[in-house]
């Protein structure tokens, strides 16, 4: 029989073990939502809005990005270890490790209450003042009753921030969404901002409003130079918000100001420099595009985001259209049409540069393979060429989305 010192070892070992492997393993956002009676009575309880939060955080970190995702883990797969944490009360002891060996944690406190009657909705705050956000008037017919939500968002090592939200049309899952949103402002305002983006690009209305309000936020706040990345990415969205609205002078703007940026990895700057480039050769600038290319084309290697390179080629073959070496474009886009057959871009730009050598039966071949192969749902990346059609001949471009 063991004696009693061996089986105190016995367990100080056990219980160091639940507590290492929760440090590592367990979730870094922890959630909690007050509920009041009147929306639980109706099915909206206190573990749904919790999980509409969760949902809505994951929705915005996982995002496709020449940046890694950031580590937060929500709602990390159980296991026989994690699962004792909680029962046996070391919940607190699990944080402070966590918090002594850097692991961040994300905390969310908030209620839900009755709101009062406005013509829109906002929300006041450090970061987001009502006035960042355009009023929308109460929808016709609606009679559910405002609410709003306070909201605290604290994480080790810096101030805790709040919030008091209102939703006019008394819609309680959007404000849950909402704070979702602005709970992850502070903490990753670059992936927000792309999440808004991507939703514009998939038909939300606000989408590109909202990318454009979260990156004039972020931008005026003060960064460190470990952020540098995340800075040039806000910049770069601008630029896309911009060149989805046309406006082409603006996005030129922006990603010339990340040229300004120091410390910005080559990775980094490659994406913004295949985004530039698109511009570049929507104002018929093909020997600048040319340029920015040269930018993109060493670190290609180490950025892993679906069809880089062959998108890097694409834009290698409009620049040769552009120049007026259709010769070239051609075999550049016949290469990239074999090596990537689901390409709708590639087949696309083979058809139209076809076209202009005079092959009519090509083209139609090629336009026509374009066609099979189109998606109807928009890439997950910020990357402009996957995003617009481009004419480098007689400048200016279109949505594909």
């Amino acid at each position: 029989m063991p004696e009693l010192t061996t089986l105190f070892v016995l367990a100080g070992l056990f219980l160091s073990a639940i507590v290492g492997e929760a440090v590592l393993y367990r979730d870094t956002l922890r959630v909690q939502i007050n509920v009041p009676p009147a929306l639980q009575e109706k099915g909206f309880n206190e573990p749904i809005a919790e999980e509409v939060f969760s949902s809505e955080a994951a929705r915005i970190i996982h995002g496709q990005s020449v940046i890694a995702a950031p580590a937060i883990r929500i709602h990390s797969e159980p296991n026989l270890l994690s699962a004792i944490v909680q029962p046996l009360g070391l919940d607190t002891a699990v944080a402070a490790l966590q918090a002594q060996f850097g692991v961040d944690r994300l905390a969310v406190v908030a209620a839900i209450m009755p709101g009062a009657a406005k013509t829109g909705e906002g929300w006041t705050g450090e970061g987001r003042p009502d006035s960042d956000e355009a009023t929308t008037p109460r929808p016709a017919g609606s009679n559910a009753p405002p609410l709003q939500m306070v909201l605290v968002v604290s994480q080790p090592g810096s101030e805790a921030a709040q919030a008091r939200l209102t939703q006019a049309d008394g819609d309680p899952v959007k404000l849950v969404q909402r704070a979702a949103q602005w709970s992850m402002e502070r903490v990753v305002p670059y992936r927000v901002a792309l999440a808004h983006f991507l939703s514009g690009t998939e038909g939300d209305a606000e989408g590109f409003g909202l990318a454009r309000q979260t990156v004039a936020r972020a931008l005026i706040r003060p960064w460190q130079p470990g952020q540098a990345a995340e800075h040039a990415m806000l910049y770069n969205v601008l630029g896309l918000v911009d060149t989805a609205d046309n406006d082409l002078t603006g996005a030129v703007a922006a990603y010339r100001s990340i040229d300004a940026i120091p410390g910005v990895p080559a990775e980094v700057r490659a994406q913004v420099a295949l985004n530039h480039a698109i511009v570049a050769l929507a104002l018929r600038r093909p020997a600048h595009a040319a340029d920015l290319l040269v930018q993109a084309t060493e670190p290609a290697s180490r950025i892993d985001l679906p069809g880089f390179t062959s998108n890097r080629r694409l834009i290698e073959g409009l620049v040769a259209w552009g120049n007026g070496d259709l010769a070239t474009a051609e075999t550049i886009f016949r290469s990239v049409a074999a090596e990537a057959p689901l390409s709708e871009a590639g087949h696309h730009y083979l058809g139209e540069v076809l076209a202009a050598r005079g092959d009519r039966d090509g083209a139609a071949t090629a336009l026509a393979t374009a066609r099979a192969v189109h998606s109807a749902d928009p890439p997950r990346q910020a990357l402009a060429v996957a995003l617009f059609w481009v004419d480098p001949v007689a400048g200016g471009l279109t949505r594909r989305f």
